[in-house]
């Protein structure tokens, strides 16, 4: 008996260590296993983002193209002159001759419309933190409101500007806002010709700018365009150029338009920045929008004057979304026209 228990007890021991080493094997295999398909997952992702760099290298050696349009609602636009975006795609406009915004979806499907009975003329917008901040210069006013279109408390209101002097300057007109990284809000003032820095309460932080035609001056500067270094872009409409600041407002260079090979600008409004640094700015007057790689040098005109497809008449403002696809108002063809790469 001793030994068959001794013989039991053996088989006993030895199919645990068989369990054991099943075990081990099979985890061994299980990591293996998910480490070869986190090594596919890496090759793929790899090829992925390799291939999407390539695309992005391609693109940016020649001009986007004209994609598609949109015309608003059953009412259409109205003279529209600012557009963005929210980071789930969704479209504003600034439906300007309405006194309203239209929201569209990421494929230009009108949704609602608000805004009415409180905004004048709108001419800028930035969405930021699910909220859609709306510049009116006739209302001297920052409107703020939810994606559903309720309104909330103004972000800048009725405001007189204190000038570098002490003195009291004009009341804000506020034509064009947008965020920068740190969350600080850039408005161009073209009641005193100088961009002015509000934080996210609407306390006035500082200006730079003053009237005139020097560098670092302005004589109405329309719109603006902050980049992901918080480079801070302006178009100086009727001094016909672009100025380019850092974010505490010292000038760093201009762009005008001379020294490319298509001609000077005439009167730049919107202004946008793409990932791979070129600057895209809506000539009006030329009914175009100009793009310039980083140091200034004209690469393409976008446009000409016209109703047709891709053609424009009195362009305003100006969109990149996170997808690459640019969006101009065309106003007085009272359409928003896509650009892209097919």
């Amino acid at each position: 008996m001793l030994c068959r228990y001794r013989i039991i007890n053996q088989d006993m021991k030895n199919r645990t260590k068989r369990k054991i080493y099943v075990a081990i094997f099979v985890s061994i295999l299980l990591i293996v296993l998910a480490g070869g398909r986190q090594v596919v997952n890496s090759i793929f992702s790899g090829k992925k983002a390799l291939a999407e760099s390539s695309e992005s290298l391609a693109n940016a050696t020649r001009p986007p193209q004209f994609l598609y349009e949109f015309n608003g609602s059953n009412q259409k636009f109205k003279s529209p002159l600012a557009v963005t975006t929210s980071t789930e795609g969704k479209i504003f406009v600034a439906d300007t001759g309405h006194s309203q915004i239209q929201v569209l979806s990421s494929r230009g499907e009108w949704e609602k419309d608000f805004g009415r009975g409180s905004l004048v003329y709108p001419t800028g917008l930035a969405f930021f933190e699910q909220k859609l901040y709306v510049s009116d210069p006739q209302a001297q006013k920052i409107f703020i409101y939810q994606e559903n279109g309720e309104e909330l408390p103004a972000l800048l209101e009725h405001q007189r500007l204190i000038l570098k002097d002490g003195k009291p300057g004009q009341f804000i007109r506020p034509s064009n806002i947008q965020v920068s990284s740190d969350h600080l809000f850039y408005i161009t003032d073209i009641a005193n010709q100088c961009v002015v820095v509000l934080d996210q309460q609407g306390k006035i932080l500082r200006s730079f700018g003053s009237p005139g035609t020097a560098d670092g001056q302005f004589n109405y500067p329309n719109a603006l365009f902050i980049d992901k270094d918080n480079k801070i872009y302006v178009s100086d409409s009727n001094n016909a150029r672009l100025q380019i600041f850092n974010s505490e407002g010292e000038f760093l260079t201009k762009i005008t338009g001379s020294n490319g090979k298509l001609g000077a600008m005439t009167l730049p409004r919107g202004v946008a920045v793409n990932d791979q640094g070129q600057i895209y700015v809506v000539d009006v007057f030329s009914n175009s929008v100009r793009v310039y790689d980083e140091t200034g040098y004209e690469l393409w005109v976008l446009g000409g004057m016209g109703s047709n497809q891709g053609q424009f008449n009195f362009p305003n403002g100006i969109c990149i979304d996170n997808k690459g696809l640019i969006y101009i108002t065309d106003r007085e063809n009272n359409r928003i026209q896509v650009f892209g790469y097919k």
